[in-house]
């Protein structure tokens, strides 16, 4: 249900006495040379929130790999789409043909699986978008990270803070007073390209100009706003 209306899944377990991870690979059609528009996407179906996916390609026959790939999974019991952008790898692995994809769920070594519902997954809708003629879709998505002016400003308890995302991000939203203490976390996690809005609600501060601050990546944007009481 919801995002994911397929007759069929993939569905894997990591049992009870395996190892720390449970995951599988796969062989593409045809080997995908990355660029910088190149991403990957899958929906998955996690009984638990708070852990992470890892993706690696690889070229088949060598040892040679992207590296650990991660993003998190931040809602549990229903469809979510996951997306690892691999635009930014290192320019040497830009002429590699990766043939090979690793997805691996909840890599934990310290707390081994139980088996069961709780360590049972379900994926689908593999995207392997290796070009800008493949990606059009993206094309709606934001081209630049934007942080907007929050709304209504100045406000009465509560107002509503908007920013773009023009690729999948770790995103923390952060609000200080004029001494630079925080005093309020509206977001801290993965989020997906595209348009967001966060609501705070200062009903515990006292009147006076905060800033607000985005990081997204490397990136970070700041600006005012005004609580009036």
């Amino acid at each position: 249900t919801g995002i994911n209306e397929t007759g069929h899944v993939l569905e894997y377990e990591k049992v009870s006495g395996g190892m720390a991870w449970a995951g599988f690979f796969y062989l593409l059609e045809e080997p995908a040379f990355l660029t910088e528009t190149s991403v990957f996407r899958l929906k998955v179906w996690s009984p638990r929130a708070d852990i992470k996916a890892l993706l690696k390609l690889e070229m088949s026959g060598t040892d040679i790999d992207t590296g650990d790939l991660f993003v998190d999974i931040t809602e549990e019991n229903e469809w979510v789409q996951l997306e690892w952008d691999l635009g930014n790898l290192p320019e040497a692995l830009d002429e590699v043909p990766w043939d090979l994809v690793v997805i691996i769920l909840d890599l934990d070594v310290e707390n081994p699986p139980g088996g069961g519902a709780n360590d049972t997954w379900y994926l689908d809708d593999f995207q392997m978008i290796v070009s800008e003629e493949t990606s059009a879709i993206e094309t709606d998505l934001p081209r630049a990270l934007t942080l907007h002016q929050n709304y209504p400003n100045p406000f009465n308890p509560a107002t509503t803070i908007s920013f773009d995302l023009p690729k999948t991000s770790q995103v923390t939203l952060e609000v200080y007073n004029m001494l630079g203490m925080k005093v309020a976390t509206l977001s801290d996690g993965t989020m997906q390209a595209g348009t967001h809005s966060v609501s705070f609600d200062a009903s515990n501060l006292a009147s006076g100009v905060y800033l607000y601050r985005l990081q997204a990546g490397d990136q970070a944007l700041t600006r005012q706003l005004t609580l009036i009481k």
